[in-house]
């Protein structure tokens, strides 16, 4: 049965002569995998070049390994990241994240907006808020949210001094850290932008404003997270 659905184009590859393989994440089949036979012939049903990050609506016969697209529309690009290569290469890490950490198949529609979302947010907001706001709620949706709201062991409310802890998902209050081992000291101010992110839409996350040592630990307890859990740097 062919379904009609909207994906951003995560990966592109040229098959053969006159066809392309292409990875696209949907809004409502996830990440699928897709062959557009005779894609260099100039065929009607393809009016999009299907550039990576690209917005396409597409129609396809969906399969478990390899779907066939028999139509794609352009809806939305983003031309500003080809004229800004540090956007461009936050974007990219958008798209490696979701190619490397979601699994085919999986209809996350939250995902899909905040793809469409963050790229979006790139034309006019800096590049380093759109990339850690991305990857806050990135663990948001994909159910790996740690917990900055209060402590993992005792759940005491945000204190002066706290502490994360990476492998338990969380920070820790001056009174549990000593059960823990190689955790990090923080900041509360960090702990409490994050928690902001996490709960805000991503409308009003973009008004946070944290100085530049903030974002450095917001940045920092990201990637260690990220290492730790998904073995993925963002780095």
């Amino acid at each position: 049965m062919i379904v009609k659905d909207l994906g951003i184009v995560i990966k592109r590859t040229n098959f053969r002569e006159t066809s392309v393989l292409v990875d696209i994440f949907t809004k409502n089949h996830g990440k699928i995998s897709g062959i557009l036979k005779g894609f260099y012939r100039g065929k009607k049903e393809f009016t999009s070049s299907l550039d990576i990050f690209t917005l396409n609506e597409i129609l396809f016969y969906p399969s478990r390994h390899l779907s066939l697209i028999s139509a794609v529309d352009l809806v939305k690009d983003f031309p500003y990241l080809s004229k800004d290569y540090k956007k461009a290469f936050i974007a990219a890490k958008f798209i490696k994240a979701v190619d490397k950490l979601l699994p085919y198949g999986e209809k996350n529609e939250e995902i899909f907006s905040l793809i469409y979302l963050s790229l979006s947010a790139l034309k006019e907001n800096s590049f380093q808020k759109v990339f850690y706001i991305f990857f806050i709620k990135f663990l948001n949706f994909s159910g790996l949210r740690p917990n900055l709201a209060n402590c993992i062991k005792c759940e005491r409310p945000v204190d002066k001094l706290l502490f994360f802890d990476a492998s338990g998902g969380g920070i820790v209050c001056k009174y549990c850290s000593k059960f823990y081992n190689n955790i990090e000291v923080i900041n509360p101010k960090t702990a409490a932008f994050i928690d902001y992110i996490q709960r805000e839409k991503f409308i009003f996350a973009l008004r946070v404003a944290p100085d530049e040592d903030t974002e450095k630990e917001i940045l920092y307890l990201l990637n260690i997270f990220f290492q730790y859990h998904l073995d993925f740097s963002l780095i």
